[in-house]
């Protein structure tokens, strides 16, 4: 037997009138339980990291565990990888399908050399070298700061523990036309008369490899030795740098390139054509060149005369006026009136 219910639309508003707080209740509670998961139990401002979801209290204890981690593995020893499998057989079936020939003596080939430049087939002049001109040496005797350590180009003459010491400097300055030496060499390495394709304007720049001062003795039997090559200063940290050789086939490795590239910087060159010098304790003294310490010497000294003289002939007017003359006799006795005509002079 069935039975059937037929709902009206006012039994269905009856029906909805008597729960309606029971479904505004429930939805209430559902958007409730909708905003505790977000909000509360899942943090909106997590961050996912290694596929997890980490609240902001916890980045930082993440962040510091992984890094933890990482540091550990670098400080690690490495691990040998050990490669079990091999390549031979698969190279020896590309080897038989790509050519037949027999793989089991096959030679080991080896790259051959590419087209090297002639560079050792040019044909270049002999650029002319310039005499070296006046020659003017200086010697004096003061104190300086002598190190007591070895120099060398990893600790240099600043870097190092020094003692007072009295050193007789002497210093050797010869004048050499540079100017003239530059337009040698762009005449001989890329001038009008060279090749089009052998002209080198690296070749043409000229680079101070060497400077020799050579000095000789006096013997006791009023003889001179033979030349003899005096040594750069001891607060030179170069050199040991600027042993080179005679001859370029006995450069080390490198090859007179790389001499070339280690010598192309200013302060290589300027430490070569002036060595650095010792610091001087004594504040009145400083190491000049010859001929600029002869012309400091001379400005020093008229200047000291021309303070000396302003020093004597400054006399207040107050004693001036008033007072008599003081005068010498030819004998130099004070407070005698010279005659008539005598010399006489006047402080």
């Amino acid at each position: 037997m069935k039975t059937s219910v037929k709902l009206n639309g006012k039994k269905i508003l009856e029906v909805l009138e008597k729960h309606v707080d029971k479904v505004v209740l429930g939805g209430v509670a559902i958007l409730c339980l909708a905003l505790l998961w977000n909000f509360v139990i899942g943090s909106p401002y997590a961050v996912e990291q290694n596929n997890r979801k980490l609240s902001p209290g916890k980045i930082d204890q993440s962040i510091n565990n992984l890094a933890k981690t990482i540091t550990e593995k670098l400080q690690a020893p490495p691990k040998p990888r050990i490669y079990r499998a091999t390549k031979y057989g698969e190279f020896l079936n590309k080897m038989e399908l790509t050519v037949k020939v027999d793989t089991k003596n096959i030679l080991n080939l080896q790259p051959g050399k590419g087209i090297l430049i002639g560079v050792e087939e040019r044909v270049y002049s002999k650029p002319d070298i310039p005499p070296l001109a006046e020659t003017v040496v200086q010697k004096f005797r003061t104190v300086v700061y002598v190190p007591t350590e070895t120099i060398d180009m990893a600790k240099p003459y600043e870097f190092v523990q020094t003692e007072l010491g009295d050193v007789d400097v002497v210093s050797v300055q010869v004048f050499f036309d540079v100017q003239t030496l530059y337009a040698n060499f762009e005449l001989c390495f890329a001038g009008r008369k060279v090749q089009s394709e052998w002209r080198d304007e690296q070749l043409a720049k000229p680079l101070f490899a060497a400077v020799q001062l050579q000095r000789q003795n006096r013997l006791a039997d009023g003889n001179w030795s033979q030349w003899q090559i005096v040594p750069r200063g001891q607060v030179d940290h170069r050199k040991e740098m600027l042993h080179l050789p005679e001859k370029i086939d006995q450069v080390e490795l490198g090859g007179i390139g790389l001499k070339m590239l280690n010598f192309n910087t200013f302060e290589m060159q300027q430490g070569l054509l002036q060595p650095i010098t010792y610091d001087f304790a004594a504040s009145n003294v400083e190491w000049l060149p010859p001929v600029l310490h002869k012309e400091l010497v001379e400005i020093v000294e008229k200047e000291a005369q021309r303070l000396e003289r302003e020093e004597r002939g400054f006399r207040p007017a107050r004693e001036a006026r008033g007072r008599p003359s003081t005068r010498f006799n030819e004998y130099g006795n004070e407070g005698e009136s010279a005659p008539p005509g005598s010399r006489a002079a006047r402080l």
